[in-house]
């Protein structure tokens, strides 16, 4: 992200005049700027014909015609544009988050697609032209869903400091990625509980596949064998998408909190305990999460 001390300093007449000189005759540009002076603040807005006052109330103006954005930003900094809305810089200063957060919306505009046309009576027309969308939906959720997993697994392990594996195959990411759960005390958590599970049901998957399914050919359609089915129930389609908000959720949480103290506290599983009021409840907790306490495998 974009900070103060990244902004280029204008501290002088000199420097004021050059922002401008680019201002109206270019080349375009797109950069965060910090003024010296509330007086060379000023002067730079007078100078392009914008009201101080006016830009102070929205901390932002956009002229449509002349593709120009100015914005003002909490931490210290005005973002010019000459080219229009762009963006200030990547997400996170992590590649691997990055590539996260990318993978992140398309998983969840796929879903929300799919889960509008469950509610289309006429997929159960084979012939019909909703149905053929359930055709091309079921191959774009798999591989999209397998890569938002290795995506995910890698931004994980990088926040903990440790290597990254240098691989596509799930199974190998998986395991790395609870070694470093376990060697970082982050087992018996959310993560563990709510994340980990659902990747090992996709590994499961994936090793029922006849041959040797390889996850870098799943978008080719390049897995000969690989005859996998997604069963079209908006309600199915809804437990990925949480699966998918709350990755982004611990993700992010870790990111500006590597200490991790609401995704990755332990004690999950007597604190689950704790909450129930009868014997059954009880049992159901232990059924469902006492994987959470189990030695390391």
């Amino acid at each position: 992200m974009v900070t103060k001390e990244d902004a280029i300093i204008i501290k002088n007449d000199n420097d004021l005049e050059y922002l401008l000189h680019r201002y109206f005759n270019g080349p375009s540009f797109a950069m965060a700027f910090v003024f010296d002076s509330d007086d060379l603040y000023n002067r730079f807005f007078d100078a392009i014909g914008i009201s101080v006052e006016t830009f102070q109330e929205k901390h932002y103006y956009f002229d449509k015609e002349k593709n120009v954005h100015i914005s003002k930003s909490e931490f210290g900094f005005v973002w010019i544009s000459t080219v229009g809305l762009v963006a200030t810089s990547k997400a996170t200063k992590n590649k691997f988050v990055n590539a996260f957060l990318c993978q992140e919306p398309v998983l969840i505009h796929l879903l929300d697609d799919a889960i509008e046309i469950c509610n289309d009576e006429r997929i159960y027309d084979i012939d019909s032209s909703s149905y053929q969308m359930v055709e091309e939906r079921t191959m774009a959720l798999f591989h999209n869903l397998i890569f938002f997993s290795e995506i995910l697994l890698k931004a994980y392990i990088s926040l903990q400091g440790e290597n990254v594996p240098h691989t596509h195959k799930l199974e190998t990411l998986l395991k790395r990625a609870k070694e470093v759960m376990f060697k970082q005390n982050h087992n018996d958590t959310l993560f563990h509980a709510y994340i980990i599970p659902v990747i090992e049901g996709e590994v499961l998957h994936i090793s029922s596949i006849p041959g040797k399914f390889k996850e870098e050919y799943v978008k080719y359609d390049d897995n000969e064998h690989d005859t996998t089915l997604m069963i079209f129930r908006s309600d199915y389609f809804s437990q990925i998408r949480d699966f998918v908000s709350l990755s982004e959720d611990i993700i992010m949480g870790i990111y500006y909190d590597p200490e991790g103290k609401m995704y990755l506290k332990q004690g999950l599983y007597e604190r689950l305990l704790e909450k129930c009021k009868t014997a059954k409840a009880k049992e159901a907790v232990e059924k469902t999460y006492g994987f959470l306490v189990e030695k390391k495998k």
